[in-house]
């Protein structure tokens, strides 16, 4: 199971890179819980529940704000019902022209092969001084 959920992992961040976003939505649980810790002025903080949630709050967030986006895993780490992926977030703000490169560390929780919560942990100050 565990090793399964690594591969999910690769494929939700394959499938993210192409846009395909139905595909990343398909493993999560409709009760997902997505936890973004924030800067202020960050556009994305705090708790986004269901697929709702995300795509509203975090996904469109983040194609209205940004362009050239890349969330590249560089290490998928199995911890049992936990995986944890660490790699880089990069974009340019879209207002502003500036970008930014961060690292992040992604906690995703699993319960029946499907992810119910997920925390972000990245620079959000960065994130935040692109769009200034």
């Amino acid at each position: 199971m565990a090793q399964s959920n690594v591969e999910t992992m690769h494929e939700i961040y394959g499938a993210f890179a192409k846009g395909d976003v139905p595909t990343v939505l398909a493993a999560f649980s409709p009760e997902i819980v997505w936890t973004e810790f924030d800067a202020p002025g960050s556009p994305w903080g705090g708790d986004h529940h269901g697929h709702n949630g995300v795509v509203q709050d975090i996904f469109m967030q983040i194609m209205n704000l940004f362009e050239d986006v890349a969330v590249i895993p560089e290490e998928i780490l199995d911890a049992g019902d936990k995986v944890l992926t660490l790699g880089r977030f990069r974009a340019k703000a879209k207002a502003t022209g500036k970008s930014f490169d961060t690292p992040f560390a992604h906690v995703a929780t699993f319960s029946d092969g499907k992810i119910t919560k997920i925390q972000i942990f990245e620079d959000s100050g960065s994130i935040v001084n692109a769009l200034a």
